[in-house]
């Protein structure tokens, strides 16, 4: 129904492992859902958007739609600049959690910012050999792999300054100046 009444602009295709447009976007689980709009951008849900979650997936339909994520300058300037390889932010959450999406959505608007970062919600009841290999006892919880290796986890929906502090440091970066101002309105250092 919604992709008659959306004129051509909701597609609904299907894939199966191994497929081509399944190696084209990476997808290595199932079931998934791509977010595309103007662009196409690397957000992914891996697992059923269901519970809390469900917003997340309408807020990001938002954003694919217009291909303006709402993110300070500061966190654009530090993801453009400093993650230059493949950088998968791994999202672990439960549909009952109300903090999960808001890390979610972090990921996803910083996978429209750059297209080397690949934003990943995994539903860890549906996926829960992933979550027990991650120690998922906790949610949200996030685990940054740049170049398929696992550099920097946490838990917690931080504030897009403080998630892209994970970032650089699973980059091996030190903060640039203006985040780090921006940091320090949040207070401690040791938010994680």
């Amino acid at each position: 129904l919604i992709v008659r009444a959306s004129d051509g602009k909701v597609k609904v295709l299907s894939f199966k492992s191994g497929d081509r447009e399944a190696v084209k976007y990476e997808v290595d689980m199932y079931p998934a859902l791509l977010v595309h709009g103007v662009e196409e951008w690397n957000v992914r849900f891996f697992g059923i958007p269901a519970g809390h979650e469900f917003g997340a997936l309408v807020e990001d339909i938002v954003d694919a739609s217009t291909g303006r994520p709402e993110v300070s300058p500061s966190v654009v300037d530090a993801l453009t600049r400093y993650v230059t390889k493949p950088t998968r932010i791994m999202v672990f959450v439960t549909p009952t959690c109300p903090y999960c999406p808001l890390a979610v959505r972090a990921a996803h608007r910083f996978a429209m910012v750059n297209k080397m970062i690949y934003g990943d919600m995994i539903e860890s009841i549906e996926f829960s050999d992933l979550a027990d290999r991650y120690g998922v006892y906790a949610v949200p919880k996030i685990v940054v792999k740049v170049g398929g290796e696992d550099k920097v986890e946490f838990e917690g929906a931080a504030p897009d300054p403080l998630f892209v502090a994970k970032i650089l440091e699973a980059h091996s970066v030190e903060l640039p100046g203006e985040l780090e101002r921006e940091l320090s309105s949040f207070g401690s250092p040791g938010y994680f």
